[in-house]
């Protein structure tokens, strides 16, 4: 009973060293989701308590928390309550209270509220991914350290990698164990041993080093694009056009945004005009205004992933004559 009130202790004190930046919404929603993570920018896990990190369904802040040192298992983690309805998305920005300023930063993270939900835990906790420049960092850049014992690493590849891909780059000693929340691996006899067999991207692992410190990086990812990407025109007037669109994969890459976009000129891009209709996979329909009278649009699908933006074959439509 004593350590277990030592370590709340531990854990809170860290939460007091400054007021949240964001006040959310709270009295606006009644029901609430929770998120146990972490955060990484540019592929390097923080571990700072000034970081505070805030939910978002358009401008409104929705919940926000700073991050808590836990001395238990010697990493800082995030303890966000949002507020809000059934399939709310949530975005998110980070403030540090060191520089007393919002960080200029980019994150593909996008969560869709759900009642009562409750997403990561402390030993298995969501990775928050934020970036400087707007683009997911390649993991041939960050270079993991393994320390002699237990290390936490985080999984920078977008895609599921098989274990030994995965950590082609390493030399692993005797004895080594990688673990995940349910399965584990050993390294015995020259192979690894036991039922881990994929790194999910975004996921956090526990690596026993039993030899001497050591590190590595990952692979490079590899630039998958999306399987289909298909357009089908449905009803076209003077300055308004509705299309159906469907995203599907082989690959299993997240989509971060979808939609279509036009121009009067062929492949057109997101640069331009385009539209944002959810995310993930399947059917969806795209309104486009503001056309002009008996003219011919292109218009293609896109479908943003953690590697790029991907685009379908581009299909013409001409809009009717105003009567």
């Amino acid at each position: 009973m004593k350590q277990c009130v030592l370590f709340l202790l531990i854990v809170l004190s860290s939460g007091w060293l400054y007021a949240n930046h964001w006040t959310p919404v709270a009295g606006a929603y009644q029901n609430t989701a929770t998120i146990t993570g972490i955060i990484v920018i540019d592929g390097v896990e923080q571990r700072t308590n000034t970081l505070e990190i805030g939910a978002f369904c358009g401008d409104e802040c929705r919940g926000s928390a700073l991050l808590r040192y836990l001395s238990a298992i010697d990493r800082s983690e995030t303890f966000l309550t949002i507020y809000g309805q059934n399939g709310n998305q949530m975005t998110f920005k980070l403030y540090d209270h060191e520089s007393q300023q919002e960080l200029d930063l980019n994150t593909p993270e996008a969560v869709t509220f759900v009642v009562d939900d409750i997403v990561g835990d402390p030993m298995d906790p969501y990775v928050l991914n934020f970036t400087s420049n707007g683009s997911q960092p390649q993991p041939t850049g960050v270079v993991i350290e393994l320390a002699e014992g237990w290390n936490w690493i985080s999984n920078l590849l977008t895609t599921e990698t098989s274990l030994e891909d995965a950590l082609v780059n390493l030399t692993p000693a005797e004895g080594d164990i990688i673990k995940g929340q349910n399965s584990f691996r050993k390294y015995e006899n020259g192979h690894w041993e036991g039922a881990l067999n994929v790194l999910t991207p975004g996921k956090g692992y526990l690596y026993m080093r039993e030899g001497e410190a050591t590190s590595f990086t990952y692979p490079e990812n590899e630039s998958k694009g999306l399987s289909v990407l298909t357009i089908s025109q449905e009803e076209v007037r003077a300055n308004t056009a509705s299309l159906q669109s469907e995203v599907m994969s082989d690959n299993h890459a997240p989509v971060i945004v979808r939609g279509v976009c036009w121009g009067t000129n062929p492949n057109p891009t997101v640069e331009g005009a385009h539209t944002t209709d959810g995310y993930g996979y399947g059917r969806f329909t795209s309104t486009l205004t503001d056309l002009a009278p008996n003219t011919t649009y292109y218009v293609r699908p896109y479908a943003m992933t953690l590697n790029g933006v991907c685009y379908g074959q581009s299909i013409e439509l001409v809009t009717e004559s105003m009567p």
